[in-house]
């Protein structure tokens, strides 16, 4: 699965469970900053560094 594919299916779907979100952002920026914490901090390779912060 790329990224298209992954966006595609996000966006198809009207429910997506948490786990299956972390699931697809681990595949694709590695594991988050602080894992097990409530929130769930990856990093990006894009320019200006921005963040995705799951909750």
């Amino acid at each position: 699965m790329d990224i298209d594919e992954a966006l595609k299916e996000l966006e198809s779907e009207t429910n997506i469970r948490f786990a299956r979100l972390l699931n697809i952002t681990e595949k694709f920026f590695g594991f988050p900053k602080n894992k097990g914490t409530s929130h769930y901090p990856f990093k990006t390779p894009w320019e200006g560094k921005p963040r995705i912060n799951l909750q």
